[in-house]
């Protein structure tokens, strides 16, 4: 597995992770109503993404993880919605390439 990536909220709320190896995502710095977008790029075949710290739901069945498009060169982005329960609740779209 990667080292963690830690992206924090209070200095951007949009970010672009390229995915070398199987990563967990540490978000810090939510604050209720904070919104953003995460754009995935998968560099090699079959990474996987976590995430760490929080609680976080995805939308359609997702539970906690999301399920990526696993070939190499794909990209899938994930939106979010911080809430006042200490929820991250992601919706995402898959496979823009």
């Amino acid at each position: 597995m990667a080292d963690p990536v830690v992206w924090d909220l209070s200095v951007s709320t949009n970010a672009t992770l390229s995915l070398t190896a199987n990563t967990s995502l540490y978000i810090i710095g939510a604050t209720d109503g904070i919104y953003g977008t995460l754009r995935i790029k998968m560099a090699t075949s079959g990474s996987t993404l976590t995430f760490s710290g929080g609680t976080h739901v995805v939308a359609n069945g997702g539970g906690g993880a999301l399920t990526l498009t696993p070939t190499a060169d794909a990209v899938d982005i994930a939106s979010f919605v911080f809430d006042d329960e200490s929820i991250f609740n992601w919706n995402a779209g898959y496979n823009y390439t």
